[in-house]
C-alpha cells in the first residue's frame, strides 16, 4: 500500500492556474477536500470534492448566488457545513487558506476540531482607497496570529512581514510549481508566428499596443482569450476592425479553462504578458499564473518587467522583457523567432526550476505526518 506523505486536508481551490498545489495534495494525501471558490459570482456555482488515498471518492455542486456579497457569504456557510461533514472531532485537520474570511470564527471552530491553519497570501492590494486599508489591516492581523504562512512572491513576503523577507520553517515564499518535462515539442517558425494573451481585459494589460503590433506586421497571428468591461471589449473588437485584422485575430470573449484553453495554447508560439510596471499595482507583488501556463506548455514568454518572476524569464532566457511600446515588442518577438529553439530549451530549464513536485515537497515538510 502506498504511504502518503501527507494526512487530512481542506484546501481552497479554482480552475484558474493554481500551480498545481491541489493535484500535489491529492497525490500525496490519505484525504483532501477542495472547496472550489470560482472566480467570478454566478459565472458557475461553486462545488467541493472529496479525495480519499490519492482517489476522487465525491464532488457536489453547492449553491451559489449571483450577488458577489452574499456569494461569499454562501461560501463560509458551505465551508463549516464541509468542516462537520467531512471531517470528525479528532481529526487532525490542516486547512490551506488563500481568503481572510474563512479565518472568522476560527476561535470557536479550533474548540470544536483540531484544525491548524495555513495562510498562504497570492495577492498584495497596495492602493488606499477605502476598504483595501481595512482589508490590509484584516491580513496583516490573521498573518500575525497564523503559525504557517506562505507568499506568493518576496514582495509579499516583505510588505507582510514589516520590511524584513522571511525564510524559514513557518513562513517563506511559495512561487507557483509548474509542470516540467512535459513541454510540447515545438520546432522552428517557419511563416507565421502566433501570440496568445490569456487573461481578464483591463486597459493595464496593453491589448491596444499588442493589437497595433499584429496591424503591422502580416506574419503575425493573434488569440486573445478572455473577456472584461464591455466597453473595452468594444473598443478591442472596433479596432480590430478599423485594422482589418478580424482573419488574424480571434477574440471571442469569454474565459476558457482545461482542454478548451490548452488547444489554443497548443496552436500559439508565444505567450505574450505586457502588464503596466507599477509598485502600487497588484500585479507588482503577485506571481502571475498566465507567465507559467505559458511555459509550462512550452512557450516563451514577452512580459513588462511588471512582476518578480521576470528576474526568473530572463535568467533562464525563456523568453524577452520589453518596454510597453509597438518597436519594443515586436523587436523581442523578432528575436524570439530567430533563436526559438535556444528560447525553448530556456522554457524548459524555467520550468525544471519550478516543478511543482519538487517545490512543494521542499516547501511542506511542516505538514508530514
Amino acid at each position: 500500500m502506498k504511504k502518503f506523505r501527507y494526512g487530512s486536508l481542506l484546501m481552497l481551490s479554482t480552475l484558474q492556474f493554481e500551480g498545481h498545489f491541489r493535484e500535489y495534495f491529492v497525490q500525496n494525501s490519505k484525504k483532501v477536500v477542495a472547496l472550489y471558490t470560482l472566480p467570478r459570482a454566478g459565472d458557475v456555482n461553486n462545488f467541493v470534492e472529496f479525495y480519499k488515498n490519492g482517489k476522487l471518492i465525491g464532488k457536489k455542486e453547492l449553491y451559489s448566488p449571483k450577488n458577489i456579497f452574499l456569494s461569499y457569504a454562501f461560501i463560509y456557510v458551505h465551508y463549516i457545513r464541509i468542516l462537520f461533514k467531512y471531517f470528525s472531532r479528532e481529526e487532525k485537520i490542516y486547512f490551506l487558506n488563500f481568503v481572510p474570511l474563512f479565518f472568522f470564527g476560527n476561535s470557536i471552530i479550533r474548540l470544536l476540531k483540531d484544525i491548524e491553519f495555513i495562510y498562504w497570501i497570492g495577492d498584495y492590494w497596495p492602493m488606499n482607497n477605502f476598504p483595501i486599508p481595512f482589508f490590509r489591516r484584516l491580513m496583516h492581523f490573521y498573518h500575525d496570529h497564523t503559525k504557517y504562512s506562505l507568499y506568493l512572491s518576496n514582495r509579499i513576503n516583505e510588505r507582510m512581514n514589516y520590511g524584513n523577507i522571511v525564510n524559514n520553517f513557518y513562513k517563506k515564499t511559495l512561487m507557483w510549481g509548474t509542470y516540467s518535462g512535459k513541454e510540447l515539442s515545438r520546432e522552428k517558425i517557419k511563416n507565421t508566428v502566433t501570440l496568445i494573451f490569456i487573461g481578464v481585459l483591463v486597459e493595464s494589460q496593453g491589448i491596444d499596443q499588442l493589437i497595433s503590433v499584429v496591424a503591422k506586421n502580416k506574419n503575425i497571428k493573434l488569440k486573445i482569450i478572455g473577456s472584461g468591461d464591455k466597453l473595452l471589449v468594444n473598443k478591442y473588437k472596433k479596432l480590430i476592425r478599423q485594422f482589418n485584422i478580424e482573419k488574424r485575430v480571434l477574440f471571442p470573449n469569454t474565459f476558457l479553462y482545461g482542454n478548451d484553453l490548452l488547444k489554443h495554447i497548443n496552436e500559439s508560439h508565444i505567450g505574450i504578458a505586457l502588464y503596466t510596471v507599477d509598485p502600487d499595482s497588484v500585479t507588482y507583488y503577485a506571481d502571475p499564473a498566465k507567465i507559467k501556463q505559458y511555459t509550462e506548455i512550452g512557450l516563451p514568454v514577452i512580459m513588462t518587467d511588471a512582476a518578480q518572476i521576470s528576474t526568473y524569464i530572463k535568467k533562464f532566457r525563456a523568453g524577452k522583457i520589453v518596454e510597453r511600446s509597438i518597436d519594443s515588442i515586436s523587436k523581442a518577438i523578432t528575436e524570439i523567432v530567430k533563436d526559438y529553439p535556444l528560447y525553448i530549451l530556456g522554457v524548459r530549464n524555467f520550468n525544471k526550476h519550478f516543478n511543482y513536485k519538487t517545490l512543494y515537497k521542499n516547501a511542506f515538510k511542516f505538514l508530514e505526518d
